[in-house]
């Protein structure tokens, strides 16, 4: 979906307020052999939940420091059972909104 940089979506978290620096929302194109839909949860994937390397940086929801996923809240946070360190804080909620939105904007 591709919108002129003027426009505001009426979704509550648009890409718009979540991402303002981008003219654009973030393009994605996948793999070669992968068929995986991340809405649907369908298809074949060659990689774990949201760890695609085409997803652009402002999608990635995966901890830099543990790569705990906190989209589907998945793995070993290194900060503690309920990860408390200034990704799991600062950036994270930030992320996973943006990606539910990207997500509810596809199809």
């Amino acid at each position: 979906m591709t919108t002129d940089r003027h426009s505001v979506s009426s979704s509550r978290f648009s890409l718009r307020r979540l991402l303002p620096a981008l003219v654009e929302p973030p393009g994605f194109h996948q793999c070669a052999l992968c068929s995986y839909d991340f809405r649907t949860d369908e298809g074949d994937r060659s990689c774990h939940y949201f760890e695609c390397p085409y997803l652009p940086e402002a999608l990635d929801v995966w901890c830099p420091t543990c790569r705990f996923n906190f989209m589907i809240d998945d793995g070993n946070p290194a900060c503690g059972d309920d990860p408390d360190c200034d990704f799991a804080h600062d950036i994270a909620p930030q992320r996973v909104r943006a990606l539910e939105a990207w997500l509810a904007e596809q199809h």
